[in-house]
């Protein structure tokens, strides 16, 4: 606790300072306490969801950043969370209270600020406890430190992500959901299994996985898509006779002839869950003749198979990228 030269009497706490002045007034500062593993809060003041950037990285960045989710490009001082705010907040009242003491009974002989006949003393910043990290990422173009708890599609320095590093994102998250499921145990296991929890992550998890194929693969081949064609990238086969026909490399002599097999099986079960409450018909017979399903049979997918199914699409997508412009 120090009482700052240019403040006038004015003490402030541990983590906070006096510097310089602004229009005559004092320049209050407040330190923002890194975690444990070197990183600082930031919350989006557009979506309100939280990132984090390393602290050794934070000076660096420019004036403006991106939040790493919706794309919001703001100062990077309005990305603040709630602990922050409180933390400015108890230091801007202490530091108000002191200037209006210091207007009305002016400083003690010793050149303080009195309250009640003794030495103003303010109290200690809260501290700031954040939750442990989940996945911790590097910037490939800017090498900046940060950290993400769900699906981005931001650098906060760089702005959006090329549609491969998303796509490799989003994979990872996906096993991230699996392991979180396989850590739950007894009760708690139990209670999510019942309420069908376990069933609809593996289910959201097929179906996104189409999704990002199909957001990757339309990046690669930047041509624009009749709408009679829209759905082309949702199809593996279409989508690699588009490839082929524009000159590309067939993705089907780029992948595991085994993957390929499964990854039409993955995303025939991917149509039956959107269209048709994952109920077997002979259309995916036809692609799984080998498998055990049964006519009229409703899908169920287990762990082992969802994760298979995210192994196959990133080998999908590690071809995907790597096709060169014809």
């Amino acid at each position: 606790m120090t009482a700052m030269q240019g403040g006038e009497g004015i003490r402030v706490p541990d983590g906070a300072e006096i510097v310089g002045q602004v229009g005559g007034m004092p320049r209050l500062w407040v330190s923002l306490p890194a975690d444990e593993d070197g990183f600082i809060g930031m919350r989006c003041p557009k979506c309100g969801e939280d990132f984090r950037l390393h602290n050794d990285d934070y000076e660096g960045l420019p004036e403006s950043i991106w939040c790493v989710y919706c794309g919001l490009s703001s100062h990077k001082g309005w990305f603040e969370t709630v602990q922050q705010h409180d933390r400015f907040l108890v230091a801007v009242r202490d530091f108000g209270a002191q200037v209006a003491l210091r207007m009305t009974n002016g400083l003690s002989p010793d050149g303080e600020i009195l309250f009640g006949g003794r030495p103003y003393r303010p109290q200690p910043l809260p501290p700031i406890d954040e939750e442990r990290l989940v996945r911790v990422r590097n910037c490939g173009s800017c090498r900046l430190r940060y950290a993400v708890f769900g699906q981005h599609r931001y650098c906060p320095a760089c702005g959006q992500l090329p549609a491969h590093i998303v796509a490799a994102d989003a994979l990872d998250a996906a096993t991230d959901r699996l392991d979180d499921l396989t850590r739950r145990t007894g009760a708690e296991a139990k209670a999510l299994r019942e309420q069908g929890v376990f069933d609809q992550t593996r289910t959201d998890i097929l179906i996104a996985l189409v999704s990002l194929v199909e957001t990757l693969a339309k990046a690669i081949d930047g041509r624009p898509v009749p709408r009679r064609d829209r759905n082309v990238f949702q199809r593996l086969e279409p989508m690699a006779d588009r490839f082929v026909d524009a000159g590309f490399a067939d993705l089907r002599q780029r992948v595991n002839e085994a993957i390929w097999q499964r990854l039409k099986v993955t995303w025939q079960q991917r149509h039956l869950l959107v269209h048709n409450d994952g109920v077997v018909d002979s259309s995916y017979l036809e692609n799984d003749p080998t498998g055990s399903a049964k006519l009229g049979q409703r899908l169920r997918i287990s762990d082992r198979e969802c994760r298979q199914a995210i192994e196959d699409t990133r080998h999908l997508c590690a071809a995907i990228a790597a096709l060169k412009t014809p």
